[in-house]
């Protein structure tokens, strides 16, 4: 059986070769080459959190699509792999002792609705990737205490924060290892009022926490 699924993947591999989600070259999902053309984002609006890019860039936003709309994982999984030399060099800014520190990376839940859908969580991917890159853990330590309509629907900071306020808790049991980096991952940030609550759920439960996201929207 091993041999026959390693057949179809090869014959796979050679008629639907991986095509560049920037430029539509083969090889990667991902090529090197767009990945050096990305740009930064701009700051986030909450304290101890980055997003990497803007949604705004075309590649990013096509990346994302494709993860949560078409069930394509692969350029998602080579953005991020690219992508980890920048998020070690963020998170070695909270890591200056000289011991090791855990590194815990706990995806944001989205809604059962839109999971059920996908068969996934995109922030749950991230967070996996990242810490196999990382030689962290990956704990899906959060869930939804409530189902809230999707931010994109919302029309002021104010209206986003109030949509969220409470609707995250970790789950009954968790206990995160001592001393840990704990690591809120999503998949954009655009007024912060999610991975606030996410940070503020971990606070009640004794835990500070930092947010990475891959995109801010705006």
């Amino acid at each position: 059986m091993a041999t026959i699924n390693s057949t179809l993947s090869y014959l796979y591999r050679i008629l639907f070769p991986l095509r560049c989600t920037g430029c539509d070259s083969t090889g990667n999902a991902f090529c090197e080459k767009c990945f050096k053309k990305l740009r930064r984002a701009a700051l986030v609006p909450i304290k101890k959190g980055i997003a990497l890019y803007p949604y705004k860039d075309h590649s990013i936003k096509k990346t994302l699509w494709e993860a949560k709309y078409h069930h394509h994982t692969k350029p998602l999984e080579a953005l991020m792999a690219h992508s980890t030399p920048d998020i070690l060099e963020y998170i070695s800014s909270y890591t200056l002792s000289e011991e090791i520190v855990p590194l815990v990376f706990i995806p944001i839940p989205t809604s059962t609705h839109r999971k059920n859908i996908r068969g996934y969580n995109v922030p749950t991917l991230m967070a996996k990737i990242l810490a196999e890159e990382t030689n962290g853990v990956c704990i899906d330590a959060l869930y939804k205490t409530r189902e809230t309509i999707p931010q994109s629907k919302t029309h002021s900071r104010e209206a986003r924060l109030h949509n969220v306020s409470g609707s995250l808790a970790l789950k009954d049991g968790i206990s995160l290892p001592e001393n840990a980096l704990i690591i809120l991952v999503d998949d954009i940030i655009t007024s912060g009022a999610t991975a606030q609550e996410a940070q503020r759920a971990c606070k009640e439960k004794g835990y500070d926490a930092i947010v990475i996201a891959l995109a801010h929207g705006s």
